[in-house]
């Protein structure tokens, strides 16, 4: 696959963020890709996600960097201790209104708060939905933005590029998102002697994690996710476009931003 997702993500959250030195808390940093490319820039950089699988692959990425493990509606770190929070793909995996009650708790006077989100209706979207309907997810996101405790200063809707070089190598990386989900996957399809309980990630633990994998890539599952693609589902190669939403929000006190 062949994608310039990462590179356009850094060009959005560079500008969004403002990271040159500056004291960042990313919540969501999964294996430290974000974390690549935006710890140069800053003063001190703190990622924080749930999977300590995903943190030792940080730390090996990035290792100028910190990494612990925590959940972004409960955050470990002191009141007004950074100047940027950034929210990677994550926030409608989370109680978004208590995470972002979190984000300004932590944040300095006159520091932003960075959100960036999945479109559920973008062509990959779709895609993803056959496997794990968030749309909901996504609204309760967007509900918490527009009630929380912090202004909406700017919001943009970007576009990325997957390219693959045929239906199959989709096919793969779709299911390897899904599985990616961990524990708190849910399926919209039964299958043929079920995923085990709590989604295709079961309780993590080796061989269950392969018997799930197996069970999620049945043939009809793998039709309807075509299906979603339309036309483009029978392309070779096959090019995708994966929409993302970034909204930056300022902590506002007396005025100053």
């Amino acid at each position: 696959m062949r994608s310039d997702r990462d590179a356009v993500i850094q060009r959005f959250l560079v500008e969004f963020a403002e990271p040159d030195g500056a004291d960042i808390l990313e919540v969501g940093c999964a294996d430290g890709r974000v974390a690549a490319g935006l710890a140069g820039w800053a003063a001190s950089y703190v990622g924080l996600d749930a999977d300590p699988r995903a943190l030792a692959e940080a730390r090996a990425r990035v290792p100028d960097a910190t990494f612990v493990e925590g959940r972004g509606e409960e955050l470990d770190f002191a009141d007004e201790s950074f100047d940027v929070v950034l929210f990677t793909l994550c926030l409608h995996r989370m109680d978004a209104d208590a995470a972002l009650a979190e984000a300004r708790r932590v944040l300095r006077p006159g520091g932003r708060v960075v959100v960036l989100e999945p479109v559920p209706f973008s062509e990959a979207g779709r895609a993803r939905a056959v496997l794990r309907d968030d749309e909901a997810d996504h609204a309760l996101v967007q509900q918490a933005i527009a009630d929380g405790p912090m202004p909406v200063v700017r919001r943009e809707l970007f576009r990325t590029t997957l390219e693959f070089e045929d239906s199959g190598e989709c096919l793969d990386f779709l299911f390897d998102w899904c599985a990616g989900q961990g524990a708190d996957a849910e399926w919209d399809l039964d299958f043929p002697g079920g995923p085990a309980p709590g989604g295709p990630g079961g309780d993590g633990q080796g061989a269950d994690d392969e018997q799930d994998e197996e069970d999620c890539r049945d043939p009809d599952l793998e039709h309807l996710v075509l299906s979603a693609l339309g036309a483009k589902g029978g392309e070779a190669p096959l090019t995708l476009f994966d929409d993302l939403l970034v909204v930056l929000l300022a902590r506002v006190d007396q005025g100053v931003f």
